[in-house]
């Protein structure tokens, strides 16, 4: 791959095409690529007809102000252009596919997480990720590159038999402490998006590498004091008082609830980590409580969460209970700095 600065834009090389082997047929398809963070990059996708009649792409176009972090993110995957009827076509784990104007535009995951290829008509669909895929859906390279050229994370311990130990932080314990209490309220959500990331890029290099791996919970007492470290399950609960000053307290009523998901890549990607439950008395809420689900579990985790709701709205006798349709982004309340849930008004 080659960076050339136009007068324009940047463009990113990736297939040099033989002369001889190209119709002079150019065909541009422009697409919007929301990256990890949330940031969001208009992308020119240039496409060189080969006289076969076969589409490939020969280069991206982007912004001049793109930064160098995004370009390395954009510049590391494969993209492909295929007719959108070639359902069976073959591709490493996609990350964002476009399909219009006949054809289907994918970027796809190198090869080097040796995550394997499927059909893009089973990587399509937004669900049956395969293990390890679930450990990590999108790996952040500049980890992955350290953690080969060091040999793991330095800073970990292990066990007397070899595995990694690696600390999990939930979203309160990360903020209360360490970079998350050195960022400011708006930062929060963008900073444990990528906290989550490349603690998920990291369990991913350890199964690929056939070494053994778990987390353990840093539990969280106080402000600034924290437990032993426990073990982590398939997953791990907590329970919240809800900070109250955005919601005026109203008159008490029956009691229902709202679930919310939470994952670090949002409604981009269908990745889970943390499905929360919000108990309500009228307009009013009263309890906050967060099951944090473990990345090496994979689906049972999400399993067993659910089942975890579930007994929970039973137990309490909820009424009503209203179940999300999308993955939100982490949400950090404005007066306690702290993980928030989306509640809509009662009726």
């Amino acid at each position: 791959m080659m960076v050339t600065e136009y007068s324009d834009c940047l463009a990113l090389r990736f297939t040099n095409i033989p002369e001889a082997e190209v119709d002079k047929t150019r065909e541009d398809f422009e697409l919007t690529l929301v990256l990890p963070g949330k940031q969001e990059i208009t992308i020119t996708v240039v496409a060189h007809r080969k006289k076969s009649g076969v589409l490939v792409v020969a280069e991206l176009l982007l912004d001049k102000s793109t930064s160098e972090q995004c370009i390395r993110e954009i510049a590391e995957l494969e993209w492909h252009i295929f007719p959108a009827s070639r359902r069976g076509k073959k591709l490493g784990p996609v990350v964002a596919y476009w399909e219009g104007w006949g054809h289907v535009v994918a970027a796809c995951l190198p090869a080097k997480y040796g995550l394997g290829r499927r059909t893009f008509e089973k990587e399509a669909r937004p669900d049956g990720f395969p293990y390890p895929r679930q450990v990590c859906w999108w790996p952040d390279p500049e980890l992955w590159d350290e953690l080969e050229d060091v040999g793991g994370l330095p800073e970990i311990t292990e066990r007397a038999d070899g595995a990694a130990v690696i600390p999990f932080h939930t979203f309160s314990s990360w903020a209360a402490g360490g970079t998350g209490a050195d960022l400011s309220v708006e930062e929060r959500p963008a900073g444990y998006s990528a906290y989550l990331r490349r603690l998920r890029t990291a369990l991913l290099w350890y199964v690929q590498k056939g070494r053994g791996v778990e987390l353990e919970v840093v539990e969280l007492l106080a402000p600034g004091l924290y437990s032993e470290k426990v073990p982590m399950q398939g997953v791990y609960v907590e329970r919240k008082t809800p900070c109250v000053p955005y919601r005026p307290v109203g008159v008490v009523g029956p009691l229902w609830g709202v679930v919310n998901l939470f994952g670090h890549l949002g409604e981009m990607a269908p990745v889970v980590d943390c499905i929360s439950l919000t108990v309500m008395a009228g307009n009013t809420p009263v309890e906050e409580i967060f099951v944090w689900m473990n990345p090496l579990a994979g689906d049972s985790a999400t399993e067993e969460a659910l089942r975890f709701i579930v007994g929970e709205t039973k137990r309490m006798g909820l009424q009503n209970v209203i179940w999300p349709d999308t993955i939100f982004w982490f949400r950090v309340c404005r007066f306690c700095g702290d993980i928030t849930t989306v509640v809509p008004d009662a009726n």
